[in-house]
């Protein structure tokens, strides 16, 4: 014996029932799924827009079906009789576009749009009605103009299958009721039979509309998530590439302290000296006053070679910052160039040739992060005596730079791979590999920009980054 539940609706049922019976409610009025409230919006949205596409089908079909009837079937007694047709329809679609432009029309669009068709289905039922009294094989084409109504209803509104159905039985209730009344009114039970399964179809035909909307959303939720989700991956594997090289940062910069801060120390000493010597001998003021100047200028060199250092060193941390900045792209290189230098080969060496190019407005740090990755590829590549080249030049609208190592170059299997995120294995386990190049080209694209290589094996290889300013 099957088990029971209870259901405030109906008591104790049958737990089979009561899951048929929740599923058949489901699939009449799909409540459950617009309480997503980005979904409910994207429904009224929709309904919104089938409702001024209803309004002006209102408008414009009657005027084409009126010019085709006229055609087709001109008989004179008729004419006042299709004119208020087409007026009425018209008259209905002007209203819905005007309740379109409505408060209420933007909350409850599909009511508005359901109740459109509901007007358009009655004015076409009584207005046949009275033409068949002339013209009785008119009264035939009620149920196919029902039918039309029903099917634009459905495929411009965003209608549940428990909306079709009501607004398919209206519609009939009020043939059914015309027809009894008309004089030349179709006693047949034929057309009725024939919209009650029109009506049905229609009904299930939006059910099945309403759940490819519904999945459709879904899909494109989870696909804006997993770009998200990818994005930030991205990021974490671009700043963790970059946090990896803050090592050889402290190496360069270590590197870079010494020299001015020991040329600023030797020129304070001197100073002193100095200062002692001329409070001694004051014949010797103008030779100590030259040697003063040159020790002041030495000050001031390292001053600026202390201060270009700190710039360097805030530039390239905190990179977890991702706000838009207006930047010099020169700077960002020359800085990539002092981080990779440390892992130059004996002999080998970094070019720079930068030309004026106008700033950007872009996001220095993670820029940042995408020519360190680069510059510190090609340093890599080049061995004993080689040489990597950076450059920039404006170039129609954008900044070109250019990366150039004289390194082995690569084949085109390898280059056609370069950018896929990459996976190894390793003793039987699956590992991650290079994702540096992979997160570069997404970060290039998010400002715009465009990412190529250029290898030949023997021949090296050229990273070309476009960026539009």
């Amino acid at each position: 014996m099957k088990p029971l539940v209870y259901s405030q609706a109906r008591g104790y049922v049958n737990r089979d029932m009561a899951t048929e019976w929740a599923q058949i409610r489901e699939l009449l009025g799909p409540g459950e799924a617009e309480r997503d409230e980005g979904l409910r919006q994207e429904v009224l949205r929709l309904s919104h827009q089938g409702m001024r596409a209803i309004g002006w089908i209102e408008i414009i079909a009657p005027m084409f079906m009126f010019l085709i009837g006229r055609a087709i079937t001109p008989f004179p007694e008729t004419l006042p009789l299709a004119v208020a047709q087409t007026g009425a329809v018209m008259g209905v679609g002007a209203a819905t576009l005007a309740a379109a432009r409505t408060g209420w029309g933007r909350r409850w669009p599909r009511l508005a749009g359901a109740a459109s068709g509901w007007l358009t289905g009655v004015a076409l039922i009584w207005s046949s009605l009275r033409i068949a009294e002339l013209v009785p094989k008119v009264a035939h084409q009620i149920p196919a103009s029902l039918t039309t109504v029903m099917l634009v209803g459905v495929a411009v509104l965003a209608l549940r299958p428990a909306h079709t159905l009501t607004l398919g039985l209206a519609m009939q209730a009020v043939y059914v009721a015309a027809s009894g009344i008309a004089p030349a009114g179709d006693a047949d039970a034929g057309p009725h039979v024939f919209l009650l399964m029109i009506n049905l179809l229609s009904a299930a035909l939006s059910g099945v509309i309403y759940r490819q909307r519904w999945a459709t959303y879904h899909s494109h939720q989870e696909a804006l998530q997993a770009r998200q989700d990818l994005g930030t991956a991205q990021s974490q594997a671009l700043l963790a590439d970059n946090a990896a090289s803050l090592g050889r940062l402290a190496v360069v910069m270590s590197h870079e302290l010494n020299s001015p801060l020991g040329a600023l120390s030797s020129a304070v000493d001197s100073l002193l000296l100095l200062a002692d010597r001329k409070a001694a001998a004051p014949e010797q003021a103008d030779r100590l006053g030259v040697m003063e100047g040159e020790l002041r200028r030495s000050v001031e060199a390292s001053t600026a070679r202390l201060q270009q250092i700190a710039g360097r060193m805030q530039r390239l941390t905190h990179l977890d910052r991702a706000e838009t900045q207006v930047a010099n792209i020169n700077e960002l290189l020359a800085d990539a160039a002092a981080l990779a230098g440390s892992g130059l080969a004996e002999g080998a060496k970094i070019e720079t040739a930068f030309q004026q190019v106008p700033a950007l407005v872009c996001r220095p740090r993670h820029l940042s992060a995408v020519f360190s990755s680069l510059v510190s590829n090609a340093v890599h590549a080049v061995g004993a005596a080689g040489r990597v080249r950076i450059s920039t030049r404006a170039v129609d609208a954008s900044v070109e730079v250019r990366i150039e190592d004289d390194g082995p170059g690569m084949t085109a299997e390898e280059l056609a791979a370069i950018f896929d995120a990459g996976f190894k294995v390793s003793a039987g386990r699956v590992a991650t590999g290079d994702w540096s190049l992979f997160g570069a080209r997404q970060v290039i694209e998010d400002h715009r920009g465009r990412i190529r290589l250029r290898s030949e094996p023997g021949k090296g290889t050229t990273a070309i980054v476009t960026l539009p300013y």
